[in-house]
């Protein structure tokens, strides 16, 4: 559960496994120093980004969708936490949890977060039922991207190609920010 949480918020862990088991699971991994929990400021840290991937790698997708799932329940006061988890929990096309993710979208958006705000947009398309809310949101994650301040990087058309890693090149003098030229 700490381990797909993300954040290191020990209060939204808790609210995760209660009535599932308790925090007592840390200690083994406390006592190996695998994690720390600081008490004082309510987060738990992974010792490497690496060992939290293995607990992650080591679960059945199941268990990872489960844990989403009930980590998108303690994470009920904020909207976009809950769509993401909730999305990660998704095997099937969901309409209620594509429209939390494009309302998410626009909070990342409102907030300047150009990346967070088409990478939701993208993720709610794959869980659209309806072509045409597919469309519509794949659309409307292209024009997020392109008029995004941050340029090529939050495209994901322009992240890799059967070739690779596509390389943008641009003309001398180069625009400050770079712009998707594909």
């Amino acid at each position: 559960m700490a381990a797909l949480e993300g954040s290191g918020n020990l209060l939204i862990v808790r609210r995760a496994v209660e009535g599932r088991c308790g925090l007592k699971h840390l200690a083994p991994a406390e006592r190996l120093r695998l994690v720390h929990v600081e008490e004082a400021t309510g987060r738990l840290a992974f010792r490497h980004s690496l060992m939290r991937s293995a607990v992650v790698d080591l679960s059945t997708s199941d268990q990872r969708r489960s844990a989403h799932r009930a980590l998108a329940e303690a994470w009920t006061g904020v909207p976009e936490q809950r769509a993401w988890h909730l999305a990660q929990a998704a095997v099937d096309p969901d309409e209620q949890i594509a429209d939390l993710l494009e309302e998410a979208a626009g909070i990342s958006a409102r907030r300047g977060d150009g990346p967070n705000a088409v990478a939701a947009l993208v993720r709610a398309a794959e869980l659209s039922p309806a072509a045409a809310e597919r469309a519509r949101r794949l659309a409307q994650a292209a024009y997020s991207a392109r008029s995004s301040p941050v340029g090529c990087a939050t495209c994901p058309a322009c992240w890799t190609t059967p070739a690779g890693p596509r390389r943008t090149v641009l003309p001398w003098p180069a625009r400050w920010p770079p712009r998707c030229t594909c």
